[in-house]
């Protein structure tokens, strides 16, 4: 594991350190490309939600999206934002650094750190704080091999207090691989959609 993990992040700097704090410098096609999962990943997620986690969150682009679309709910979400990459949680945090609000609520509860979803604690063992509402990941799952995914999504449904939103490829033979996935989690409240025109599926899982 540690050898891919070593493998990801080179490749994510490289890609960051060629394109910037884009969408392409995340490897998306495009900022349209970007939006469209975000809004899949979002939406009607919020009722209830007081609290998010946000797993592989690159340069927070996740805020300015609900910043725009979401704005008077997300003013009084706490969010934190996690990436192993940490040239990009440096900017996250110089974007978040540079926003001006006139709530002290929103400066904060806005907060980016360098993790890994999977060392966040033991699974049976996770702290109150780190429970979250609506756990959010968007690409973070689509290099990694199906253990390592696993794990991740084990770490993921461990800190989801609400809803857990993820998006992830769609081929065929990982269609088969969903109802393995689906029963991990032991909710019978779910869905998947694959209907938006990009080659991903997003999956939402409730409590």
């Amino acid at each position: 594991m540690a050898g891919d993990m070593k493998d990801f992040k080179e490749l994510y700097t490289s890609s960051f350190v060629e394109h910037g704090p884009t969408a392409k410098g995340v490897g998306w096609q495009d900022a349209d490309v970007q939006r469209r999962r975000f809004h899949m990943l979002m939406d009607d997620n919020q009722y209830g939600v007081a609290s998010i986690l946000d797993v592989g969150c690159g340069y927070g682009e996740l805020v300015e999206f609900l910043n725009r679309t979401k704005r008077q709910w997300f003013n009084h979400v706490k969010y934190v934002g996690i990436d192993v990459v940490p040239e990009m949680i440096d900017v996250a945090r110089a974007r978040y650094q540079s926003i001006r609000s006139e709530s002290r609520f929103v400066l904060s509860t806005r907060r980016f750190e360098q993790a890994d979803v999977r060392d966040w604690g033991p699974h049976d063992q996770v702290a109150e704080q780190d429970i979250y509402d609506l756990v959010v990941c968007s690409g973070a799952l689509r290099f990694h091999d199906m253990p390592e995914q696993l794990a991740m999504l084990d770490a993921m449904w461990a800190m989801t207090g609400k809803v857990l939103a993820f998006n992830t490829r769609h081929a065929d033979a990982y269609l088969g691989d969903l109802s393995m996935i689906l029963a991990r989690f032991g909710s019978n409240n779910w869905r998947v959609r694959h209907d938006y025109g990009l080659d991903d599926m997003t999956v939402v899982v409730k409590r």
